[in-house]
């Protein structure tokens, strides 16, 4: 690909090989059937489930997921400094159920205090039904929250770490306090 070619053909569909007729690119790799392998077949390596992730339990009842927000990408090196992006998500927050937060005494856009086996994060709570009630999302794009929490584990096959999900209980926390350590670690 190059640029003169992406603007004549005013956007390339990934992959683009140079063989390709045109300029539009191949709609999906191995749609036709076709593996770069010595058969032609694809090569699908079973393994063994490995669970390295925590459980909850009694003293951390929720699942913590971790995942991306459109506005925001990675750790908001970029787009943490255009208004826009920030207007939409400007502080770190957790989505909850609202029937979880009513049984802690929990308030829609009030800060509580996130805790794992690791650490802490500070986060405002934004109550929705998108989550199931054992479970909190938080997006990963704040770089002092998610990764105070979760584990630091390694797949042992891809040697993907598990950023992506831990156990984690909610704590009170004083507003003020909160409001301030918010301010506090905003900046990059």
């Amino acid at each position: 690909m190059t640029y003169q070619k992406i603007e004549a053909a005013r956007g390339i569909q990934w992959p683009f090989r140079e063989q390709d007729e045109g300029l539009k690119g191949t709609a999906r790799l191995y749609s036709d059937g076709l593996f770069p392998t010595a058969s032609g077949k694809a090569n699908l390596l079973p393994i063994s489930f490995y669970n390295n992730n925590e459980q909850p339990c009694d003293e951390y009842p929720f699942w913590l997921n971790s995942g991306r927000v459109v506005e925001h990408f990675h750790t908001r090196t970029r787009t943490g400094k255009i208004g826009n992006c920030n207007k939409f998500s400007p502080t770190a927050y957790m989505e909850m159920n609202p029937d979880a937060a009513k049984e802690l005494g929990v308030e829609h856009q009030s800060y509580v205090r996130l805790t794992s086996r690791r650490g802490d994060a500070v986060v405002m709570v934004q109550l929705t039904h998108r989550v199931p009630r054992n479970m909190v999302f938080i997006p990963f794009h704040y770089h002092d929250c998610v990764n105070r929490l979760t584990l630091g584990l390694l797949d042992p096959y891809s040697r993907q770490p598990a950023f992506k999900q831990c156990s984690t209980r909610i704590e009170p926390i004083d507003q003020d306090e909160a409001a301030r350590i918010n301010v506090e670690r905003r900046d990059f």
